[in-house]
């Protein structure tokens, strides 16, 4: 099994940082590499970009290629760069893992194929595909809101057993099959099992999770961390008083101007960013709508609710 490199910690938080444009619509790569100095800062093990957070399948190849390269830059020798990959079908996910990888990739985020459903045969031919195609290691994403097929915790076992795949990426929310993903995997050595539900990070790592993509870490990633940091001391009391903290801080995901779509929750962290001074703008990658200036306003009375309450 080709192993997620570099040695990350026990509890890992790996943030699925946004992609921050400039009001034309440009990478913003001064912004970008604040917004990586910030997450290295609060002292995470790794970042993902051009995950679902990050906007990837909005931007074209050459603005992939800058966010993959200025993340590996900033990060060398601190921590790793996972990138997400999307694509319709086999060949294209081949294609883009490796434009990503020759970017200074070290492993890749691979969903199913999003046009059309799959047999579980078939999705493991497509992960094996890609594996065979690049020279880093590769995380199967499961995140069945966005994809018509769903790698079930048996292929997973099996494709990590194969050493096909080096971990898994859960978004389910569906913490039995977190936790049948770790019954059946636990035997399998350096498997990374990253949970993407970021309002039960502290059940995930109680049941035998190594890691966490939330995407709140892009703003707190301090308070990801220090949750980390007590799973992996097996301090339980200190990580769920954190992690209720972090459920309070969702509520940014649903303020009435963000509330519903992708491109609300996306806009709200990005605005959060740009008032904490962290990124320029809060522009989005077409065809999503821009953040109104109501969405502002909220996001400006929620951090300042937020900060009153933690001191």
């Amino acid at each position: 099994m080709k192993s997620i490199a570099p040695p990350l910690s026990s509890q890992r938080i790996v943030p699925p940082l946004v992609t921050p444009l400039t009001t034309g619509h440009r990478v913003d790569r001064e912004s970008l590499v604040r917004l990586l100095r910030h997450a290295l800062a609060a002292g995470v093990d790794g970042v993902l970009v051009l995950g679902s957070t990050g906007e990837g399948g909005h931007l074209s190849a050459d603005e992939r290629d800058v966010v993959v390269a200025t993340s590996a830059e900033v990060c060398s020798g601190r921590a790793g760069v996972m990138v997400g990959v999307q694509s319709l079908n086999t060949k294209a996910a081949c294609a883009s893992a490796k434009r990503a990888v020759d970017a200074g990739a070290d492993h890749v985020l691979i969903p199913a194929p999003t046009a059309l459903d799959l047999t579980q045969r078939e999705l493991a031919a497509h992960f094996a595909a890609v594996a065979s195609t690049v020279d880093a290691p590769v995380v199967a994403y499961h995140v069945p809101s966005r994809t018509p097929t769903s790698p079930k915790p048996q292929l997973v076992a099996e494709l990590a057993a194969a050493g096909v795949i080096s971990g898994v990426k859960d978004s389910s929310s569906d913490l039995a099959n977190h936790r049948e993903l770790v019954r059946l995997t636990r035997n399998v050595p350096g498997f990374c099992l990253l949970t993407g539900s970021e309002t039960c990070i502290d059940m995930a790592f109680l049941a035998g999770f190594t890691g966490a993509i939330p995407g709140l870490s892009n703003v707190w990633p301090e308070l990801h961390v220090r949750l980390g940091a007590a799973a992996s001391a097996g301090d339980w009391s200190s990580a769920r008083a954190v992690q209720d903290e972090l459920g309070q801080l969702s509520g940014l995901y649903t303020l009435p101007s963000a509330r519903g779509h992708a491109s609300g929750a996306m806009g709200a962290l990005k605005e959060a960013l740009v008032q904490r001074g962290i990124i320029e703008s809060s522009t989005l990658t077409v065809p999503f709508s821009p953040p109104s200036d109501e969405l502002s306003r909220q996001v400006k009375e929620f951090l300042a609710l937020g900060s009153e309450s933690r001191t």
